[in-house]
């Protein structure tokens, strides 16, 4: 079941974060940004800066299975941050621990963030994804995403992006 994080959570959402970004950007970041900047405790304090339970703006999911209680996946979602899509609704993040990935997992958040969105009455979602991340180039393409031409490079990694859109 998807449902929203609390504060108890963090710990677990922080490791699937931290080895997410591990396993998925090796060789797109630089390995001293993976081994030596990040790590599960510095994810858990900036967890708890962006998403002050009282006043956030972006909404923090967790997959947790029903059967075993395993959380196994986690996404962050919020109305987009570029100026040219203030109506688009964003997937800010979306991380599936290694041992959970091609189970449902992530198709599992992706379904629970466009219903969210039509709940809010917002009908373009966005997604920035690094332009060598072709495994999740492939997974949003096979949800319905397509690029819409817009890149950037990510500011403190030096690495460039592109964003993807689909209209619900």
């Amino acid at each position: 079941m998807v449902r929203l994080a609390e504060l108890k959570d963090l710990s677990r959402v922080a490791e699937i974060n931290v080895y997410g970004w591990r396993n998925t950007y090796r060789g797109i970041v630089d390995d001293n940004f993976l081994f030596c900047e990040l790590s599960v405790e510095k994810s858990i304090e900036r967890l708890k800066e962006k998403l002050n339970f009282e006043t956030s703006t972006s909404k923090l999911y967790l997959y947790e299975d029903d059967k075993d209680g395993i959380i196994k996946g986690m996404m962050r979602t919020g109305m987009c941050r570029d100026s040219d899509k203030s109506d688009s609704f964003e997937l800010m993040a979306i991380y599936v621990e290694k041992a959970f990935e091609k189970s449902g997992v992530g198709s599992k958040l992706i379904t629970h963030f466009e219903k969210e969105a039509k709940e809010l009455g917002l009908h373009e979602l966005c997604i920035w994804v690094f332009q060598e991340n072709r495994i999740a180039r492939n997974f949003y393409e096979h949800h319905g995403f397509k690029p819409d031409g817009k890149t950037q490079i990510q500011e403190v990694l030096k690495a460039p992006e592109m964003r993807y859109v689909k209209i619900v």
